[in-house]
């Protein structure tokens, strides 16, 4: 159950994604250059107190605004109804936001001649593992990366194995250069030098999110907006350790690995982000330390037991978790014999989609695009985690497309719709957990703009329980005056609080 390609992504869409519902990467799977593009789910712009647009409309002006809509609409004047409404408008939700990128470039060779040949690159959706393969100067190289649930990080691992061809049989892996940046100015990277208390090499990129981002289909001369005032934005650390049986040298624009057989790098994150109602408290040298004591005993473990003991351990946890979510399901669809089955399966998947579009049959093809589609919940919405948004947990942009927020009018439902039939109620966790703090913020909101009890939810929010109505004073009241977003999110999640006696969604 893979999709695999004949040739590097080239672009975003192109690439891989994996995730363990908190760090997320999209994988390119390049030779010469590879790239890990890298989200944690917590990583959004803003903050509690953020004011974004016209300050929230005050309960007296809102009573009249209400009124002056009331008394359009019993005499007719839909339009005079609009532009009142328009007065209850406020700016807008926050931005789901990158973090990060990790780059492995390899060092040119002698041999100009020796291009890249039998190259492969997969995602298995039955083990959450991302793959690629190729064969250079007579050389193997295989790689593997995956976001681990139950050790809370990233692992690459990259291997040579020599083939019978080979002038050198103790052939190494050209010389890598591992190297952190980031798409925000505000970020700072360090290194990470071995010693007592770290046993391997590391770097580390602090990033400081902004504080307001516009949306992007709004205009502005001034859209992202960065501000270092305690509490305004959230505050992630990124650090990664390098094991190898190389050598690691520390150098002005990353960590070198030369004259290695193998190498792994492992990668963690950690933010202020608590919950919606938690104004960041920016403190890295807490953040710093949680992230170390995570990947420390990892590093440790994996230069313990090598290449293969060390990684494999970490490997088998992962497709354990993974396999415990995935593996409940089993769909074929067709009457095709199994050998033309695995046929089908063996080609590329854009050759296979070109066929299907060229009219040629292939069921199997629906049964991919199900399970892929149950991949993605598993990857993006984990118990403790934020609620898949528009883009699930994968984003690249500091400005995407409606922000990459939580659309609740119907996407936001629409991510979760399939989590009960495709027997996947766990992923259901992180949208009634967020409800109960919309609820919250929602209660506010109808009490001080409708002067009403219970909560409401409008067209837009993010992992700050936005519910005001969006707009500001601009957009078209058919959505942005949208006041029955309560409405539309609460039923998706009654199937799994069923199955969790105890569990009470907010009335």
């Amino acid at each position: 159950m893979r999709l695999h390609y004949s040739r590097p992504a080239r672009i975003w869409t192109d690439a891989l994604p994996i995730g363990n519902g908190n760090l997320d990467a999209m994988c390119f799977g390049g030779v010469e250059v590879d790239r890990f593009q890298l989200n944690d789910d917590t990583c959004w712009s803003g903050s509690p107190v953020t004011v974004a647009g016209h300050p929230p409309v005050r309960a007296d002006a809102a009573r009249e605004a209400l009124t002056a809509v009331r008394k359009a609409l019993d005499a007719g004047d839909v339009r005079g109804a609009e532009t009142a409404v328009r007065h209850l408008q406020y700016g807008h939700s926050q931005a789901y936001q990158p973090l990060a990128d990790l780059w492995l470039t390899q060092s040119a060779r002698a041999n100009s001649e020796d291009v890249p040949a039998g190259y492969r690159r997969a995602l298995d959706l039955r083990t959450a593992i991302t793959s690629h393969q190729w064969t250079q100067g007579g050389v193997d190289v295989q790689q593997e990366a995956w976001s681990s649930r139950p050790n809370r990080a990233l692992v690459v691992h990259r291997r040579v194995a020599p083939r019978a061809t080979a002038a050198d049989v103790n052939a190494r892996l050209p010389e890598i250069t591992v190297r952190l940046d980031s798409p925000h100015a505000t970020a700072t990277c360090t290194r990470i030098t071995s010693d007592a208390n770290a046993p391997a090499d590391g770097l580390e990129l602090v990033v400081r999110m902004p504080s307001d981002v516009i949306p992007s289909h709004d205009r502005s001369e001034s859209p992202v907006t960065y501000d270092d005032a305690p509490g305004a934005a959230v505050t992630a650390v990124v650090q990664l350790r390098v094991v190898t049986d190389g050598q690691v040298d520390v150098r002005d624009d990353g960590l070198a690995v030369a004259r290695a057989s193998w190498f792994v790098v492992l990668l963690a994150t950690r933010t202020d982000y608590a919950d919606p109602l938690t104004p960041p408290h920016g403190d890295v040298a807490s953040l710093r330390a949680q992230v170390s004591a995570r990947l420390d005993p990892l590093a440790a473990q994996v230069a313990d037991g090598g290449s293969d003991h060390g990684v494999d351990a970490l490997r088998a946890e992962h497709v354990t978790d993974h396999g415990a979510l995935f593996g409940r399901v089993d769909l074929r669809l067709g009457d095709l014999e199994d050998e033309h089955r695995q046929e089908l399966d063996e080609l590329p998947t854009d050759d296979r989609l070109a066929r299907h579009a060229g009219g040629l049959p292939d069921p199997g093809l629906a049964a991919l695009l199900f399970q892929y589609g149950r991949y993605l919940l598993i990857a993006s919405s984990r118990p403790g985690t934020l609620p898949a948004n528009l883009q699930g947990i994968w984003n690249a942009s500091v400005r995407p497309p409606w922000s990459s927020n939580y659309t609740v009018n119907i996407n936001l439902e629409m991510n979760y719709w399939p989590a009960e039939v495709a027997n996947l109620p766990e992923c259901h966790a992180p949208l009634t957990d967020w409800l109960r703090y919309a609820h919250r913020t929602g209660s506010t909101v109808a009490r001080d703009l409708y002067g009403l009890d219970g909560w409401v939810l409008h067209h837009n929010s993010d992992a700050w329980g936005f519910a005001l109505p969006v707009g500001d004073g601009t957009h078209d009241p058919c959505w942005a005056a949208w006041p029955v977003g309560r409405g539309v999110a609460v039923p998706s999640p009654v199937g799994p609080l069923r199955l969790q006696p105890g569990r009470d969604l907010p009335a």
